[in-house]
């Protein structure tokens, strides 16, 4: 009985040796399998590392890209107002310009009226009385405001090469 007490006893720890050493195989297979994904996951934990560094550089780049033109932007807006006073401006010393040059066309038509109206004048009063431009020694007192005092009427000939002072010379610009 102690002999098969033995071999049940032997047989049993056969059994639970072969039970352990299938366990073992079966640890150690999972063990390689487990390294090998290890492995993997290191690789591509590798991989996005490198892929993250390279997403860094380009976002960096990006950055400075963005500053780049936001400088620009801000240059072209500032050039822009400034272009834009620069034609109000124009615009307005064109308004100026125009009142301006109506107003020496007014003045110069002004000027001419003058002129033809003292022309006029002058041509009436040597039509109407022509035997006084004989006498130079009479003043002429029909035109008052052209009379300078202490001198003859300008209207009449002083029979110097003088030239005869009137309102013409009042519109000169």
């Amino acid at each position: 009985m102690q002999s098969f007490l033995n071999t049940k006893r032997f047989t049993t720890q056969k059994q639970e040796l072969k039970d352990s050493k299938d366990t073992c195989n079966q640890l150690l297979q999972e063990r390689d399998e487990s390294e090998e994904e290890i492995k993997r996951i290191i690789g591509r934990n590798s991989q996005l590392k490198s892929e993250l560094g390279e997403l860094h550089t380009e976002h960096i780049e990006v950055m400075h890209q963005r500053d780049h033109f936001k400088d620009a932007l801000s240059t072209l807006k500032e050039e822009l107002n400034t272009h834009e006073m620069v034609l109000n401006r124009i615009t307005e010393l064109e308004q100026e310009l125009n009142l301006a040059n109506n107003k020496i066309e007014l003045l110069l038509e002004q000027q001419k009226e003058h002129e033809a109206k003292y022309t006029q004048s002058l041509f009436e009063e040597l039509v109407a009385s022509p035997g006084d431009i004989e006498n130079e020694d009479q003043p002429r007192e029909q035109f008052p405001e052209f009379h300078i005092a202490g001198t003859q009427n300008p209207v009449a000939h002083s029979g110097s090469d003088q030239p005869l002072q009137g309102p013409s010379n009042a519109f000169r610009l």
